[in-house]
């Protein structure tokens, strides 16, 4: 415990651990960061600065997750989501003749059933490090977790995204229009671009661009943001246990500390019809 008092000295820890922390603890790291109120986690050490910090390190590295929107799971591990059917339609409207039926205007609609994963992983801090005061070594050790969690976040998202807007004998270009072609027609206030961020030529577009290492850099998707209106956004981020706490364990074996990040989550598209795949 003598290595966990000295990391809490340097910052890196603040308050009194609990195990497990008090719902209200939850509740507050909960409002601070804009996000509804998580179930309570494992018995370990928690600690809200340490979370605090990682949430910052991690939040400016997650970059395709704009295009989904947050739904999170308070009761169960899943969620079933509404989808219309079929192509969109005109709203039946207008003059009747006395004595007619009312014309009526109603979509069916699909459910989509979503069962959150687990991700995680664990960042070891050794006794001899927190002793030492070799502070910049913590730091890039959380710098790292945090750009490895972003980067399984992205990729995971870029997958269904792929797997959403992929079409038989996908191998052929022509099967996928370009980029430049779709962009001439696109309307920048309600369409945005995923592409990777090592793909240069688009930085002076009107449209949103939003760049990950984790998309093919072959490929770019235009995603219609308000497709035509339908009851659901393009996609969800479904999430049973949220990024807004860790764990620290010490570990007398190993004589180090080891923060312990998990998460559990799926990311799901609604609508794919409204992304245009383009090749690049």
């Amino acid at each position: 415990m003598g290595a966990l008092n000295k990391f809490q000295e340097y910052g890196y820890l603040g308050g009194v651990p609990s195990a497990p922390p008090q719902p209200d603890v939850i509740a507050e790291q909960a409002r601070e960061h804009g996000v509804p109120v998580p179930s309570i986690p494992s018995p370990a050490l928690f600690y809200p600065e340490l979370t605090k910090r990682f949430v910052e390190l991690i939040m400016p590295k997650l970059e395709i997750k704009q295009i989904l929107q947050d739904f999170f799971i308070r009761v169960g591990s899943t969620v079933t989501i509404p989808k219309q059917q079929g192509a969109r339609a005109n709203a039946l409207i207008g003059q009747t003749v006395d004595g007619n039926g009312i014309l009526m205007d109603f979509k069916p609609y699909d459910l989509i059933t979503i069962t959150p994963y687990k991700i995680g992983m664990r960042v070891r801090l050794s006794r001899e490090i927190l002793e030492d005061g070799i502070c910049n070594i913590v730091e890039d050790q959380f710098r790292r977790a945090a750009l490895h969690t972003a980067n399984a976040i992205d990729q995971d998202i870029a997958t269904v995204f792929e797997v959403a807007s992929k079409k038989s004998f996908s191998w052929l270009p022509h099967r996928y229009p370009h980029l430049d072609k779709v962009l001439r027609y696109v309307n920048p206030d309600r369409h945005v671009v995923l592409m990777n961020d090592k793909v240069p030529g688009y930085g002076n577009k009107a449209i949103k661009i939003l760049r990950s290492p984790m998309i093919n850099p072959k490929a770019a998707y235009v995603v219609q943001t308000a497709f035509d209106n339908c009851y659901a956004p393009v996609g969800y981020l479904v999430t049973k246990r949220q990024l807004i706490y860790m764990d620290v364990w010490p570990q007398p074996i190993f004589d180090s500390l080891d923060v312990v990040i998990t998460a559990r989550y799926a990311p799901v598209i609604t609508y794919p019809e409204a992304i245009t795949r383009c090749r690049i």
